[in-house]
């Protein structure tokens, strides 16, 4: 009788086993959906944002990289101060990549930040694949009159969506 008992329930949860477990692919590992924020504190509007892929997560940030991505931002779409986008990232899980941004300068220029004069960052911020498939990211892009240029005062790169 227990034996026929423990059969009976073997059984269900075996399929039961099978049936709920999802195969991941591993191009489901390089995904990465962000909301990346201009912080309402910023005094420009994004226009461009171009990556570039690093290693794990943890790892020092070189001091030179290679060539960075084109604009991942659709086409003619910014980030107003305040605003954000939703962005699908191919980066690996454990892995990070860094930023550059582009911004209007309020007279319909274009300024790459990392190329102005006196300009020291080689990245304005960082994105990581760490914790979660979905992350929050925020600049805040103001102008610093000590140096006069424009440059990135802070930014953030949590897990979640907030």
């Amino acid at each position: 009788m227990k034996m026929r008992l423990l059969a009976f329930l073997f059984i269900p949860f075996m399929v039961l086993s099978f049936i709920s477990c999802e195969e991941e692919t591993e191009n489901d590992d390089n995904k990465l959906y962000v909301k990346f924020e201009n912080d309402a504190g910023s005094e420009y509007t994004i226009t461009s944002i171009r990556i570039f892929q690093l290693g794990e997560a943890g790892e020092a940030v070189p001091e030179t990289f290679g060539v960075f991505s084109e604009n991942i931002l659709d086409a003619g779409e910014t980030i107003v101060p305040g605003g954000h986008v939703f962005l699908t990232l191919e980066i690996p899980r454990q892995n990070y990549a860094v930023y550059r941004l582009t911004v209007d300068d309020v007279s319909g220029n274009q300024v790459y930040l990392y190329e102005q004069a006196g300009y020291t960052n080689t990245y304005d911020g960082t994105i990581t694949h760490w914790g979660s498939d979905d992350r929050t990211v925020s600049a805040t892009v103001v102008w610093n009159e000590t140096a006069q240029y424009i440059y990135v005062q802070g930014y953030s790169d949590f897990a979640g969506i907030d």
